[in-house]
């Protein structure tokens, strides 16, 4: 077989591939793949940019640039207004990539071996990756969903409790915020479940913040108020099941403390405590370079100097008179 011959079966089986796993998706269609029919001119893709070619589809183009199948939903919706069918991309266009989209080439070969596997015949189940990432997400998803419906249950009674501690010293914020959603708890219990290898439900059961508050106390009167905190919960029949005292802690680049309480009727949440200013430095000037240090694909390098800056940022906060000795004891588990 010449090479043309060979690169045509190439991408014949691409695009099967691309059919196949349309397929498999439990959500939506994704594009079946790009033909010569759908051919347009348009000029070369810019720097993080990709131009269609031949027998491309969405979730092809999401595992060869960006190494993850599952990020295809990230490249349609960035380009929403380039994709009018989804079902349809056309040859030649250009469409832009998610932050994070060089991948490294191992990936690349690993999917161009068993493509070239399949070209010549021998075995290789090119669906079954995906099968079970489909079945995966479709079980986080559920798990995500009942975690969120037993949370919004025993949410009114949690923050009325939390509220009714407010004062001119004590204030809660970010309240639109105190549910994780579907998507990000999936996410989650995916990365839990792929980071621990567990299945899916021990994943889930060691996520603790799918409902969460944060809590900031003026600085003279910080200790004082996580007690009161701690102990007005606890009188309610909350359990106190883990409490993290960052200020302590000298080895993270991070100052407040994380608490996760145990509601009677079996939910857990995250309270957070902060200062004004321990608040500040997290969301606003900690935050891009917290970014760096989780994603994926920064270098050592990258994370190296993000967590040298939220360390000079992070000594420039206060620390409370006593916060460092607040202690209190949790469940074993």
């Amino acid at each position: 077989m010449n090479e043309i011959c060979f690169r045509r079966r190439i991408a014949a089986v691409a695009a099967a591939v691309c059919v196949a796993l349309t397929a498999l998706s439990p959500l939506t269609a994704v594009p079946v793949y790009a033909t010569a029919d759908t051919a347009v001119a348009e000029n070369p893709a810019s720097a993080g940019g990709y131009v269609v070619k031949a027998g491309d589809c969405l979730y092809g183009i999401a595992r060869n640039e960006l190494g993850d199948v599952r990020r295809w939903k990230e490249i349609l919706t960035l380009n929403s207004d380039r994709i009018r069918d989804p079902q349809v991309l056309r040859v030649g266009q250009e469409l832009l990539l998610p932050d994070g989209a060089a991948v490294s080439a191992d990936v690349t070969d690993a999917f161009e071996e068993i493509v070239y596997a399949k070209a010549d015949g021998k075995e290789a189940d090119l669906g079954a990756a995906e099968a079970a990432a489909a079945k995966e997400e479709k079980e986080a998803a559920s798990l995500a969903a009942g975690m969120i419906k037993q949370a919004q249950k025993d949410e009114p009674a949690v923050t009325a409790l939390l509220q009714s501690l407010e004062s001119d010293k004590v204030s809660l914020t970010g309240l639109e915020y105190r549910f994780k959603s579907e998507e990000s708890t999936s996410r989650k219990i995916i990365k839990n479940a792929h980071d621990m290898e567990v299945s899916p439900a021990e994943a889930a059961s060691t996520i603790n913040d799918v409902l969460r508050y944060t809590m900031i106390i003026q600085e003279a009167d910080y200790v004082k108020e996580v007690g009161n905190t701690v102990d007005a919960l606890v009188s309610k029949g909350y359990t106190l099941y883990i409490f993290k005292n960052y200020w302590a802690n000298d080895s993270v680049a991070y100052l407040g403390i994380n608490s996760t309480f145990r509601t009677p009727g079996g939910t857990m949440f995250e309270l957070q405590f902060h200062t004004p200013l321990s608040y500040d430095t997290k969301g606003n000037k900690a935050h891009k370079y917290y970014e760096i240090v989780r994603d994926e694909k920064s270098t050592e390098a990258q994370k190296e100097e993000a967590l040298k800056r939220m360390d000079e940022i992070f000594a420039q906060v206060t620390v409370p008179a006593g916060a460092r000795d607040i202690s209190y004891e949790v469940p074993k588990r």
